[in-house]
């Protein structure tokens, strides 16, 4: 029940000491046989176009995904005029290495790709995780 109030919330808008960040869920980045590979989106609410982070969530390539326990860190980063890219890969040992690797370069290149259709400048993304 609380993900799926989450996910109510978080699909409009959601408020932050700047304001509010958009927020955009479950974007398909790519594709890996039969499994979609989906990241969030959390942008600053003022217009223009700001460097982009994307965030590789913790667990050691086997556990973990793009919300769990890394939700503090999006409005910070919203707040600072930068756009978080939030993604989830494939894991262990269910998809064997390099295979959440080609997952986070499939996503920065999504992102470069698709940068200014998100209020991101192509040419400054960081990688974090």
């Amino acid at each position: 029940m609380k993900k799926v109030i989450f996910a109510l919330i978080a699909a409009t808008m959601v408020v932050s000491a700047a304001g509010a960040m958009k927020v955009k869920m479950n974007i398909e980045y790519g594709q890996a046989g039969d499994e979609k590979l989906l990241l969030d989106i959390y942008s600053p609410s003022t217009e223009g176009f700001f460097p982009g982070v994307v965030i590789v969530h913790g667990g050691g390539w086997i556990g973990g995904d793009k919300r769990q326990d890394i939700v503090s860190l999006f409005e910070p980063i919203a707040d600072a005029n930068i756009v978080c890219y939030s993604i989830n890969y494939r894991l262990a040992p269910q998809n064997r290495w390099p295979a959440a690797y080609e997952d986070v370069i499939s996503a920065v290149k999504w992102v470069k790709a698709n940068g200014f259709a998100n209020k991101t400048d192509p040419n400054r993304i960081a990688l974090m995780g």
